[in-house]
């Protein structure tokens, strides 16, 4: 399986940083994303309010991923995140959602993953899935099939605050466009490894600042191994059209930013 860290290798081809890393799907990686410095400055404002988690629980946590909404973090707002992005990751936002942008920051979170002999009791790395999917109600779909429409337009920003993908957790991804939202059936790990073998996903390594981005059909999972030692932390925003925001998170709330900063 393919590992990436400033190039990225497609097939016969090499893309360099900031272009589209599988021509079926939107997905890219960005090399210095963000400046180390201020990775620095974010990780250690998410460690004071995971130690405070850890006293005082809030509905903002979420135990068994090991995750909190960004705005659990004092001094650091979405739009503190995105003013610090790379124009690389605006760009990649903007081709596929256009020029008028808003984030979702009830969908905006910190992640942390472990090395499997460190992690909490209640942590379990996330399954296939994806973005697309948020706020649909497969229970109540019960076996009909999904509607055509359900997928969001949506596009993930992805910012590893730590090096991952080798010695500490990272992200798995398919990088063939699936192009409609999947079932559970069809997000099972044996269904998903049959339709999509290893030589069409990838594990990107990452250094800290670097970022991800990637469309709603993207299909992922946390990418942990036995041999990891590390522990990850990451920061993601979602991104949506602000003139169209999808029916099924209206109520969130959602922060108009700018594509060019």
């Amino acid at each position: 399986m393919a590992r990436w860290r400033r190039d990225v290798a497609y097939g016969a081809r090499v893309l360099t940083s900031a272009q589209t890393i599988a021509r079926g799907a939107e997905l890219a990686i960005v090399p210095s994303a963000v400046p180390l410095a201020t990775c620095s400055l974010w990780l250690a404002a998410v460690d004071v309010a995971y130690r405070r988690i850890e006293v005082a629980p809030c509905s903002d946590f979420v135990p068994e991923s090991s995750s909190f909404r960004l705005r659990a973090v004092d001094a650091l707002s979405v739009v503190d995140v995105w003013s610090a992005l790379s124009s690389h990751v605006r760009e990649c936002c903007v081709d596929v959602l256009g020029p008028c942008l808003a984030i979702d920051a009830d969908q905006c979170w910190v992640r942390r993953q472990y090395a499997p002999d460190s992690a909490p009791p209640r942590h379990r790395p996330h399954t296939w899935h994806q973005d697309g999917a948020l706020g649909f109600e497969f229970a109540r779909s019960g076996d009909a099939a999904i509607p055509d429409d359900a997928l969001l337009r949506v596009v993930t920003c992805w910012i590893a605050l730590e090096p991952c993908g080798v010695d500490a957790p990272g992200l798995e991804l398919v990088i063939d466009r699936v192009g409609r939202m999947l079932s559970p059936r069809q997000l099972a790990d044996c269904a998903v490894e049959q339709r999509w073998p290893t030589s069409r996903r990838t594990q990107p390594a990452l250094e800290t600042g670097d970022a991800l981005v990637f469309s709603g059909d993207v299909l992922h999972r946390t990418h942990v191994s036995p041999a990891m030692t590390q522990t990850r932390t990451s920061i993601e925003l979602r991104c949506f059209r602000a003139d169209a925001i999808p029916d099924r998170i209206t109520r969130d709330e959602f922060v108009a930013v700018p594509s060019n900063i």
